[in-house]
């Protein structure tokens, strides 16, 4: 659907850098749990709710990125924010849960404004929605998978 490749290449590489954060989150977690390390839940989820932060991020430049390119009217005069897009676009975009993805946006403002720390769980389903409306829209290829591996101390 984004018609600019360079944009679009864009967004495909600034999803696989979310992928690749979230799974550096788990894979990190898992082998500090594994070694032994206690990790506090708040530090866990304020790390995961970063990703989620930088996930609604290259969501909204997509929408920027769509609305650029008349795939859906302009927002009210006035109105340049990330839920006027989001409401602008309801209807011209396939979307396939426009209502999942408004809460999470407003769970990515509490998070970003009001300091809140987002649940890991939460965090995941809300980046999962992201993906699926990316993929939806033509943005992304497919699910991307990312992979972050360490041996020996050593990420690869």
């Amino acid at each position: 659907m984004i018609k600019n490749e360079e944009d679009r290449e864009s967004i495909i590489k600034q999803w696989k850098a979310v992928r690749l954060y979230q799974a550096m989150v788990r894979t990190n977690t898992v082998g500090a749990f594994a070694g032994g390390a206690v990790l506090m839940p708040d530090f866990l989820n304020g790390c995961n709710t970063l990703v989620l932060i930088f996930a609604f991020a290259v969501f909204e430049r997509t929408l920027q990125i769509l609305r650029s390119e008349n795939a859906y009217p302009e927002p009210p005069e006035g109105r340049t924010g990330f839920k006027a897009l989001m409401l602008a676009s309801r209807t011209s975009l396939p979307w396939i849960d426009f209502d999942l993805m408004s809460e999470g946006r407003d769970e990515r403002h509490r998070a970003a404004h009001g300091l809140k720390i987002v649940p890991r769980a939460e965090c995941w389903r809300y980046i999962d929605a992201i993906e699926r409306e990316l993929v939806s829209w033509r943005a992304l290829p497919g699910p991307i998978v990312a992979e972050y591996v360490i041996t020996r101390g050593q990420a690869q």
